[in-house]
């Protein structure tokens, strides 16, 4: 049961874990590889040095075995630096613990052979052993299974040189074995708490190191920004100094960074005209308020001045931050802008037409024009009415033009001419459309052509007077020709009769019928003649 106990636990706690968590695990793995290729490599220079510097003991100690002891050192030293070889090596940075379990073992090793060669149990030289095993907790830094491990193999050591010597059942290897085993535990222990402070140690480096990355980043993060900025960047300290100018900064005031930093902004960038509205923006933000659109000129290095519209904000030490956004050329354009809206409202509202806008729904959006004065109507009056309310209050034919105004709505431009009153009105509707070219309202003009139709209408009837007297001056030549040609004929037959009636005698019975057709004629040739005829045109 407490094994599955322990399983389950295991296993929530790798539920559990994160990447984080296996990040930290991996580097102090890393770490702890390192820390015990170290700690080895230092175990056996202070095992090599204590050999040497405890060499010239063994002439005074053991005087008669001097030069084997000294052999046997001098093949400890070898092993030492055998094992610090292979500590450097790779196998042993990839096995750092294995390896390291090494060091103490070949201490132990020298130990015995020299107790041994000295004495066995009874030699004062087993007293290095404890020792040996005290390197092992503040040498080696490991977890307390190898550092157990280590301790055992010393102990191991010591059990097999004593049963080699056939001492097992001397009362003071039992006495050295409990102080052995003592060290031992002591040993681990304290590797134990070496490890956990190791382990919190590392977790605070690691941190650090992580805040330290953070702010790195941070900061490399903050550089970027504001060297890529579209805007105009400048960071100010306590006292006014530039301490940042970035690109864009440079770009558009033309101050190179060395010259502009350090440098007290409101001096260099701002006009003097403008001290007194930048710097109670900068006060205020210094306060702890955020200034937003702070409208301000700068000063270029050449002289000119640009417009900027500045947002201001306190930093963390005091300073300030302003960034501003170049408008000049926006105030420009909307300075144009607004002039040419004054004189375009002026020529609407001083034109004799009416102006007038209306939204998708129908409803009055804009009225303006002298041509209002005319209907009585004020510029704005019918502002949200629908176009049919003004309709029926101001025109003749209301539903007429209503049918107009839809189909402007509908997307045709119509073109009519309506009446209010005795006023004659052309008026002319154009759809308006959005970008995706649905109708979005319609726009219109309504001219007063009332003088116009009138002229018009009296040049009609002049035209149709002229044309009736042109009309009436050809019948008139028609009829003289008519009248001339009629006359000639009439002429031929008086000549004609005057002649026959000459030759006839007096008393002829034809006599009277020719004087009969003289006097007809006599009288038709007096109905042609001009008096008679005013409309007859002379030959």
């Amino acid at each position: 049961m407490a094994a599955r106990a322990r399983r389950s636990t295991a296993t929530d706690q790798d539920r559990n874990r994160t990447p984080d968590d296996d990040v930290f695990r991996a580097a102090f793995e890393n770490d702890s590889r390192k820390s015990c290729v170290r700690g080895g490599s230092a175990y056996c220079l202070i095992a090599g040095l204590v050999i040497l510097a405890t060499t010239p003991l063994d002439r005074v100690r053991f005087p008669e075995l001097a030069g084997p002891l000294l052999v046997i050192r001098l093949a400890g030293i070898t092993a030492m630096a055998a094992i610090l070889a292979l500590l450097r090596s790779d196998h042993g940075r990839r096995h750092p613990r294995a390896v390291g379990v090494l060091p103490p073992s070949a201490t132990g090793a020298l130990i015995q052979a020299l107790a041994f060669a000295t004495g066995g149990h009874t030699s004062p030289v087993n007293i290095d052993t404890n020792f040996a095993i005290i390197g092992v907790a503040l040498m080696m830094p490991w977890t307390m299974a190898w550092s157990a491990l280590s301790c055992l193999v010393l102990v191991g050591e010591y059990v097999a040189a004593t049963a080699t010597a056939g001492t097992l059942r001397d009362p003071r290897f039992t006495d050295n074995l409990l102080v052995l085993t003592a060290a031992s535990g002591l040993a681990i222990v304290t590797t134990g708490v070496r490890e956990r402070w190791r382990r919190r140690e590392f977790a605070h480096r690691w941190t650090l190191a992580g805040a330290h990355r953070d702010a790195r980043a941070s900061a490399e993060r903050y550089r970027s920004l504001v060297e890529i900025a579209g805007s105009v960047i400048v960071v100010l300290a306590r006292d006014g100094r530039i301490v940042e100018f970035n690109r864009e900064a440079v770009r558009v005031l033309g101050w190179p960074p060395e010259e502009a930093v350090g440098q007290d902004y409101l001096r260099l960038c701002v006009p003097a005209s403008c001290h007194g509205a930048v710097g109670a923006g900068i006060v205020r933000a210094r306060g702890g308020e955020a200034v937003h659109g702070l409208e301000a000129r700068m000063r270029t290095r050449g002289g000119d001045e640009r417009v900027f519209v500045c947002n201001v904000s306190r930093l963390a030490d005091g300073g300030v931050i302003l960034c501003g956004e170049d408008i000049t050329e926006r105030t420009r354009v909307e300075e144009a802008l607004r002039a040419s809206e004054a004189r375009l409202r002026t020529v609407i509202t001083g034109a004799p037409v009416v102006l007038f806008t209306c939204d998708q729904a129908g409803i009055c959006t804009l009225s303006e024009g002298r041509g209002l004065a005319r209907l009585g109507l004020r510029p704005g009056q019918v502002l949200g009415l629908h176009f049919s309310e003004v309709l029926a209050g101001f025109v003749s034919d209301p539903e007429r033009s209503a049918g107009y105004f839809q189909r402007a709505l509908a997307g045709e431009r119509v073109t009519w001419l309506g009446a209010s009153g005795e006023m004659i009105f052309e008026c002319r509707l154009t759809p308006m459309r959005d970008r995706e070219d649905n109708v979005s309202g319609v726009i219109g003009v309504a001219i007063d052509v009332t003088e116009r139709e009138r002229s018009e209408n009296a040049l009609l009837v002049l035209e149709r007077k002229l044309l009736e007297a042109k009309r009436l001056e050809s019948l008139g030549v028609l009829a003289g020709g008519v009248a001339h040609d009629f006359n000639n004929l009439l002429v031929n037959v008086l000549g004609n009769a005057s002649l026959a009636a000459s030759e006839l005698a007096e008393d002829s019975p034809a006599r009277p019928s020719l004087r009969r057709i003289e006097a007809a004629a006599r009288r038709g040739s007096e109905l042609t003649r001009p008096e008679r005829n005013p409309s007859r045109c002379s030959p």
